[in-house]
């Protein structure tokens, strides 16, 4: 979570819930892209980025979720050595 907003991975997309009612989160974006196909096996939030890794395609992406109501991609990469790819951990430093 950031903020009020939850994030949330399903087939394809990512989804942002409003939680400042716990008793009735509400979806306010959902963000479906080219870029993502499959199922994202894992999402890590840091700062305004949310990075979402897709096994099914060996790829990570980078999605700008500074505007929770307006997700946009801000990049990713599709390599083999990413074959399998499930935790996402940010590191800084």
């Amino acid at each position: 979570t950031k903020g009020n907003y939850a994030y949330a991975h399903c087939a394809g997309a990512v989804v942002v819930v409003d939680v400042s009612n716990p008793a009735a989160p509400t979806i306010v974006e959902e963000f479906v892209n080219a870029n993502i196909s499959g199922t994202y096996s894992d999402i890590v939030l840091n700062g305004n980025y949310l990075y979402a890794s897709a096994w099914q395609n060996d790829r990570l992406n980078i999605i700008d979720i500074s505007d929770p109501l307006n997700l946009t991609m801000a990049g990713g990469i599709t390599n083999a050595q990413l074959d399998g790819l499930a935790p996402v951990k940010y590191v800084e430093g």
